[in-house]
């Protein structure tokens, strides 16, 4: 069964609509990013590498999604990502403990300004597990 999320995208400073379309494709975990005639699919063993995967693609061609798998302080846990299919992450708090509370779908909406790179959505993930939790 596919599971179907609309999504808002920035391309080149424009705000568009594109389709993604979740899947398990045999132990794997598929995403298909539809947006007008653009289609790519990205593969991963759970969907937040996947998503991860298609990012680096989209990256390419200046397409940013705008949801919160790409949100500069949301990441999973390393135990949501070795159990499971990674659809939820946390929404960390510099200096706080992550609780159940915090976990949001990671293709639920975000605003422009949530939205990191790859590299700085890692660098805050590597910050916060330094920071010292209450």
């Amino acid at each position: 069964m596919e599971e179907k999320y609309e999504v808002s995208c920035m391309v080149y400073g424009n705000r568009n609509k594109a389709g993604i379309f979740l899947k398990e494709v045999g132990d794997n975990y598929q995403i298909k990013f539809q947006m007008d005639s653009l289609h790519i699919i990205a593969e991963g063993e759970n969907y937040f590498y996947a998503l991860l995967e298609l990012r680096e693609k989209l990256e390419l061609q200046n397409i940013k999604l705008l949801c919160k798998g790409c949100s500069r302080n949301v990441y999973p846990s390393s135990m949501i990502l070795s159990m499971g299919d990674a659809l939820e992450a946390y929404e960390l708090t510099m200096g706080k403990q992550a609780f159940t509370k915090d976990l949001v779908n990671i293709f639920d909406p975000c605003g422009y300004d949530e939205y990191a790179s790859i590299k700085e959505q890692y660098a805050y993930y590597e910050e916060w597990v330094k920071s010292e939790k209450e």
